[in-house]
């Protein structure tokens, strides 16, 4: 053991110029790589406002709406923060759309059980493919619901300097001041970390160094 690293070392120094040579240019087609080919992944975003108060029971014949401007990202789903103050609501069902604006077009659809839908939860809606969107509108509305068996959304607190651009939500046709509680999913992308670049500057190094190490006994 002792002679393979005087043997290492000894090849180490006589190959510093070459290693240090093809370190620095491993390190920097890994960074150029990082750069020109981010990873993509999903993330759960939102407007980042908390509850401020309850918009109230979603009951028959409400129609509840959240503009949403996506600004061309790809999105996975949309969830929507609600509550039932430790209530089992029965028999009731709860209908989410997701509608592109302006032509009207559904892009996803779900219904979902009262009885299913926990306290102080989300619920989401998918889209079948993730898609770039633009403006859409998250639509609410219920069937079996009344004001003793329903599910309770949010209007979120907005800070009185916030820079955030956002859409207030619209109840039954009217404008209200603030958006509800909800967030969604979309693909973003990073730059790969340094970890990433130091592991993949090794692999590169050590597999040149193995390289020219077999050559020169060859």
């Amino acid at each position: 053991m002792k002679q393979y690293f005087s043997q290492l070392s000894v090849w180490i120094k006589g190959h510093f110029y070459f290693i240090f040579i093809s370190l620095g240019t491993f390190f920097l087609l890994a960074s150029l790589a990082s750069i020109l080919f981010p990873v993509p992944y999903n993330r759960s975003t939102s407007y980042g406002f908390s509850r401020n108060n309850p918009e109230g029971g979603i009951t028959d014949g409400k129609v509840i709406e959240q503009p949403i401007s996506f600004d061309g990202k790809t999105i996975h789903e949309v969830s929507v923060f609600v509550s039932t103050f430790a209530r089992v609501n029965r028999g009731g069902l709860i209908t989410l759309q997701l509608i592109q604006q302006p032509d009207g077009a559904i892009l996803a659809e779900r219904q979902i059980a009262t009885e299913d839908i926990q306290d102080n939860a989300n619920i989401t809606i998918s889209l079948q493919q993730p898609q770039a969107l633009d403006d859409c509108v998250l639509r609410i509305t219920s069937s079996g619901c009344t004001a003793t068996n329903a599910i309770t959304l949010w209007f979120a607190q907005v800070p009185d300097n916030t820079k955030v651009s956002y859409s207030p939500a619209v109840i039954n046709g009217i404008r209200s001041n603030v958006p509800l509680v909800f967030s969604w999913t979309e693909t973003s992308k990073r730059n790969r970390g340094l970890w990433e670049l130091l592991l993949l500057s090794c692999i590169c190094f050590t597999s040149a160094s193995l390289f020219a190490k077999s050559t020169n006994q060859d």
